[in-house]
């Protein structure tokens, strides 16, 4: 990236940077970039291990080029299925998703690990889970949808990029990203500056930890000392800081389902980006696919979502409260099989896997696969809060006393009516809040109020400041889905991802289990435009993305649940007809439709909007002969753990002829069975 200067700040930088002084002291920085890279696959090492992948099990797995990058980088997908009784493309399948957050490494290296997971167990058993499962079911995988932003982790310069790069006037002065952030110091890191301005100072160094920073609290006779901003000068000498960064779309804002229209980083257009396209084209065109499961920055496997808050349109922002018992049942297994904690979700209008649900109408879980341990917690020590997801207790509600609550308790009722409202809150920041509040905020959404009239908004801090989206938050004019940038030009992290509290547990977890390497410690420099300030902050990727060492055992717990959820799938079948005869050639026809399955055949928004195409019964009889009973009945869900839908005919028919029964699902196959009318 290169580094501009206004001419006349040119001139002036080029003296200070040779005077001596501490900003030319290296930053201090534990992270070996070489062992962080080591595993994490680029563009071409992913593309050489799918077609090994799919070379060492000709039978099993299919590869395909589904689309092309912005840039031109073929987007991936590959098919796995053991021989059965049903062709692939026919059965019951999921499609597993990553990388469409393009800093998201994490995904697409566990999705390819546990897609080879799967068939290692399989071809060493072929009566294991994983053989007995492929052989009637099928997985997709897509690894990495947005190829070009995965590629600048390889880079010389990082920064935590999240959308592709699709060129873009951010702030409309008909320049195209022409201020983007700057690598000052030189170490190769895009950080964090703390501008030293009194005018507009807003943070303070933390007494607790003067690597992080907090609102001053005036009671206490606190000050203001600086404010943050992303690291970076003006560019175009327009008084705004790296307000027009190289550009792009986020594509988990690109999709159809609350489409946020006009507003940044969201595209054109629905689908306008080509990696969104072909992913959704992939998924119409495999009309088979049952469940998705999407690897990436959103949730809703750890925290189950309440069910509430619609879109203008009537919608469910989420997921519809009919539906909250398969999430609930879902998460509680993810939970048990991969112990994942410390798990928070931005805001889903957008997002493939929320179109995948409400408009593609199937069951579809979001997780980001890891997060900080929970050793991290309380000085390293594991406690009952975070040893384990805490379950909703007697009594309780959900809740638990004080400050500092895991977001795995269930706030997801009070974020979804915060985001219905417009706030940009995550489950961290709401889990912070007191009892009293959480009480009165549920109360306010009981009573159906648009706004709290009285106390904090779910959106602050627990301090009783502004809620801030990442170090030094600040609001600008304009917004990158998390990334802020304005007047002062104070963007901040990808929302959602971290809070006050969850920046010392990674601090923690930096210093007690990453020898530091998550953090570049705070050092003077001598900024050609701001005057003092100091750079450093949490490094790129550290809070996204585990070390590779770690992946292969993040993959075979991905592996269990999939197998998990395989193992959940409906199973509807017709139950033998019972046949009774009531007079010549007059016959009673019984039967039913049973779902022996864990998870019902059919969610409930699918019911409600009719994506899903129906189960059909169909009775092989010209309509006339039918006397009672739907000779052709379209059933929407079936409920499961032996759901039952039941079916009564009475038709004329010769004796001794034969009748016909069939039942099809574009979903879960085509069956039929035959009976007889005999006489007496």
């Amino acid at each position: 990236m290169a580094f501009r200067l206004p001419l006349a700040v040119s001139l002036c930088s080029g003296l200070l940077l040779l005077a001596p002084g501490p900003m030319l002291a290296p930053p201090l920085y534990a992270q070996d970039a070489a062992t962080q890279d080591a595993g994490y696959h680029n563009y071409s090492q992913l593309t050489a291990s799918l077609r090994s992948l799919a070379a060492s099990h000709r039978d099993w797995v299919q590869l395909t080029a589904i689309g092309q990058s912005l840039q031109g980088r073929t987007l991936w997908a590959i098919r796995l299925a053991l021989p059965g009784e049903v062709e692939p493309d026919k059965r019951p399948s999921l499609l597993l998703t990553a990388g469409l957050d393009g800093d998201h490494l994490v995904g697409g290296e566990v999705a390819l690990r546990a897609a080879a997971e799967l068939l290692r167990r399989a071809g060493e058993d072929a009566e294991s889970s994983a053989a007995k499962l492929l052989r009637r079911y099928t997985l997709y995988v897509v690894p990495r949808v947005n190829p070009d932003a995965a590629e600048l982790y390889f880079a010389d310069l990082r920064q935590d990029i999240v959308r592709n790069r699709r060129p873009d006037d951010a702030d409309r002065d008909l320049r195209i990203d022409e201020d983007p952030p700057n690598d000052l110091n030189g170490d190769g890191l895009i950080t964090m500056m703390r501008v030293f301005d009194p005018e507009k100072a807003d943070r303070m160094a933390d007494p607790d930890d003067p690597r992080l920073d907090i609102a001053p609290d005036a009671e206490k006779g606190q000050r203001a000392e600086f404010y943050v901003m992303i690291e970076g000068i003006d560019d175009d000498g327009d008084g705004q800081y790296n307000e027009d960064d190289i550009g792009g779309v986020d594509l988990n804002r690109n999709f159809m389902h609350g489409f946020q229209e006009h507003e940044d980083g969201v595209g054109r257009y629905p689908l306008s980006e080509p990696e969104a396209l072909a992913l959704l084209e992939y998924t119409l065109s495999h009309q088979n696919i049952a469940i998705a499961l999407t690897y990436g920055r959103h949730d809703n496997l750890n925290n189950t979502p309440s069910g509430q808050g619609t879109l203008n349109g009537g919608a469910p922002i989420n997921i519809d409260g009919g539906d909250v018992p398969i999430y609930r049942a879902v998460g509680e297994s993810f939970r048990k099989i991969t112990d994942l904690v410390n798990v928070s979700s931005p805001a889903v209008e957008g997002s493939f896997h929320a179109w995948a649900y409400a408009q593609y109408g199937i069951p579809s879980f979001a997780t980001p696969v890891w997060s900080r341990p929970a050793a991290a917690e309380k000085g390293g020590e594991r406690t009952e809060e975070n040893a384990a997801p805490p379950e909703r207790r007697e009594g309780e509600g959900g809740e638990r006393p004080g400050r500092g609550r895991m977001v795995n308790d269930d706030f997801s009722d009070l974020l979804d009516a915060a985001r219905a409202r417009g706030m940009e809150v995550t489950l961290e920041q709401i889990a912070a809040l007191p009892p009293e509040q959480i009480a009165f905020y549920r109360q306010m959404i009981a009573g159906g109020s648009a706004r709290p009239t009285g106390g904090t908004d779910p959106g602050a801090t627990p301090g009783g400041g502004e809620a801030q989206p990442g170090p030094g938050g600040g609001r600008g004019r304009f917004q990158r889905g998390g990334e802020q940038s304005g007047e002062t030009a104070r963007p901040a992290r990808p929302a959602g991802r971290v809070s006050a509290e969850g920046d010392k547990g990674w601090l923690t977890y930096s210093d007690e289990q990453r020898e530091g390497a998550g953090f570049v410690s705070w050092t003077d420099f001598d900024h050609p435009q701001l005057g003092r300030v100091q750079i450093g902050g949490f490094a790129p990727y550290f809070r996204t993305n585990p070390p590779a060492e770690e992946l292969d055992a993040l993959a075979v717990k991905q592996a269990d649940f999939i197998l998990d959820v395989l193992e959940k799938m409906p199973k509807v079948s017709l139950t033998a007809p019972t046949v009774t005869r009531l007079a010549p050639g007059l016959y009673e026809i019984k039967a039913a439709l049973v779902n022996d399955g864990f998870l019902p055949a059919g969610t409930r928004m699918a019911v409600r909007n009719r994506r899903a195409r129906p189960f059909v019964v169909r009775l092989d009889t010209p309509v006339e002969n039918v006397l009672s009973g739907q000779r052709v009945s379209k059933i929407w869900s079936v409920a499961g753990s032996g759901g039952r839908n039941d079916f009564r005919w009475i038709v004329r028919a010769a004796d001794g002829s034969a009748l016909t029964i069939t039942l099809y699902s574009e979903k879960y196959g085509q069956s039929g069975t035959t009976v007889t009318l005999e006489a007496p």
